[in-house]
């Protein structure tokens, strides 16, 4: 499979969406207050990312992508684009690790 397609994940759920950053962040061999501290963010808002709240305020999850080396996609339906029809998460340098993540709406392209 080509390589950049296999950095493009599909994102189903709020849960899939905190299992992709925090893969990230443990890639990156960084805690949770670490990770928290260098996106600008407090360490019970990462954590509540991480576990797919709901409610988390869009602003300070772009700034954890940012962060973290990921960037958010929004692709229409039918588009020419790699990543196919739905909201994708990016990874812009590196691989996202996340292979064995199970359940969800999670999947590799």
């Amino acid at each position: 499979m080509d390589e950049s397609r296999e950095k493009v994940k599909k994102i189903n759920s709020p849960a899939d969406f905190g299992y992709m950053i925090r893969a990230k962040r443990k890639e990156q061999r960084l805690t949770q207050g670490r990770a928290a501290q260098m996106s600008g963010v407090g360490v019970r808002f990462l954590s509540e990312l991480e576990r797919g709240k709901t409610t988390a305020e869009i602003g300070k999850a772009m700034q954890v992508l940012a962060r973290m080396g990921l960037e958010l996609w929004v692709v229409e339906p039918g588009s020419e684009s790699q990543a196919p029809s739905a909201i994708r998460v990016a990874s812009s340098g590196g691989t996202s690790g996340g292979s064995g993540h199970e359940g969800g709406g999670y999947h590799g392209y």
